[in-house]
Order: C-alpha cells, then sequence, then structure tokens
C-alpha cells in the first residue's frame, strides 16, 4: 500500500496481515516529513496488531513493514504488542520513518525490526518491555523529553539488540528521578532485566544523566 504526501488524520492497524505500508520514496526526507499520519492526541498511530483466525484456532500476528512516514500526536507512535515471533523468522519491520512529538515514539514488546528510524521530541524514544526479541538498528534517537531507550522486566526470556544508533541529546524535560525511575534523561535504560541485553557500536553522547544505566539487570556493552 503506498501513501502519496499529505497529512492523515487516523490511526492505522494492521490486524495481522503481512502488508507493507509505505510512502512513495522511503529514501527521500522531503517525502518521509511530508506524508505523515497524525493520531490526534490520543491512543497507538500505527498497531501491528492480531486477528483470530478459527481454523487454525489462533491468533495471527503481523510481519509487516512500516516505511517513510512522519508518525506524531499519539499516546504511542507505532506499537508492536507481544506477539512471539523471534529475529528467527518474520517479524515486523519499522524502517526509514520519522516518530516525533509522541508521549512513547516505538513500544516494542514482541519480536520486531526498527532501522533507520529518526525518533524525537517524544517523552520516551523506545520502551520495551517484557520478552522482546529485537533489533534496534542504525537509528537516530535524540532530542527526547526523558529517556531515548527503556528497557523494562526482561525476566524468562528475550533477544534484545541494540546497535550502530546515535542516542544524543535525550532528557530535555525530565521528571524528577526516583529509584529506579524511567522518567530521567538516560541515553539507555536497562531496569530490572534478567536476560542479556546486547549493546554495542552505537554513539551515546550529550545526553541529561547517564549514557547507559542498568538497574538490577543483565546488559552486554561494547
Amino acid at each position: 500500500i503506498v501513501a502519496h504526501p499529505g497529512e492523515y488524520d487516523e490511526r492505522i492497524d494492521f490486524k495481522g496481515k503481512n502488508i507493507t505500508l509505505t510512502s512513495v520514496d522511503p529514501d527521500d526526507p522531503a517525502i518521509v516529513a511530508s506524508t505523515i499520519i497524525n493520531g490526534g492526541g490520543s491512543g497507538i498511530v500505527v498497531q501491528f496488531g492480531c486477528r483470530y483466525d478459527e481454523g487454525l484456532d489462533q491468533y495471527i500476528y503481523s510481519s509487516g513493514t512500516l516505511t517513510g512516514f512522519t508518525i506524531t500526536n499519539g499516546q504511542t507512535g507505532a506499537n508492536i504488542p507481544l506477539n512471539g515471533l523471534t529475529l528467527a523468522g518474520d517479524v515486523p519491520t519499522i524502517t526509514r520513518n520519522r516518530l516525533i512529538n509522541n508521549m512513547t515514539g516505538i513500544s516494542c514488546s514482541g519480536g520486531a525490526i526498527i532501522r533507520r528510524n529518526h525518533i524525537s521530541g517524544n517523552r520516551t524514544g523506545v520502551y520495551c518491555p517484557t520478552s522482546v526479541h529485537a533489533l534496534i538498528e542504525g537509528n537516530r534517537i535524540a532530542d527526547n523529553l526523558g529517556v531515548g531507550i527503556h528497557s523494562d522486566y526482561f525476566t524468562f526470556t528475550g533477544d534484545l539488540r541494540i546497535q550502530s544508533n546515535i542516542i544524543s541529546g535525550n532528557g530535555k524535560e525530565p521528571f524528577m528521578p526516583t529509584e529506579a525511575s524511567t522518567q530521567v534523561g538516560d541515553g539507555i535504560f536497562i531496569n530490572l532485566c534478567s536476560v542479556e541485553i546486547n549493546i554495542y557500536n552505537n554513539t551515546i553522547v550529550d545526553n541529561n544523566f547517564y549514557g547507559v544505566r542498568c538497574y538490577q539487570s543483565s546488559a552486554v556493552p561494547d
């Protein structure tokens, strides 16, 4: 599905379909900036949701692709739910988008590839709770009001790889920190995660609090 430049005042749900939603040219910054999905100030702007297949007696999750948009003005810009998918198979892909001025730019609870996006001006840039299997690669995660990347409560399974990103200038308007608070200006905050998280080849500079902060967690920075 190809969308032409313009502002689309709506919220979108993939509903388990493996489709590609794209602007006319995701590699042209002017096209990306002028092809806007506006969430209207509430809810999830783009949801990689599921559908129930009665024949298979199971839920089917989307492994579609979102590329080439400015996604703005939502509680969450783009959301990948807990989907049981891993990086060894097909997973949703969010690439070459601008996610700006949302409460959370991207929330990812399942398998996903998040690559080459510009994520800025959100309260939190990327939020990864529970047992996520995700690759966060080649993004510019900058000038968010709070944390750049926040990973939370990995206790059983998970495979989170944070690599080759520019993570800078986060924490422009942080809340006052409390114990294990997420509302501070770290570049990356890893909270209560007992599985290994790999963080390597990133540029992490000029964030308001820590570059990388781990609270009762296992992380492998390089």
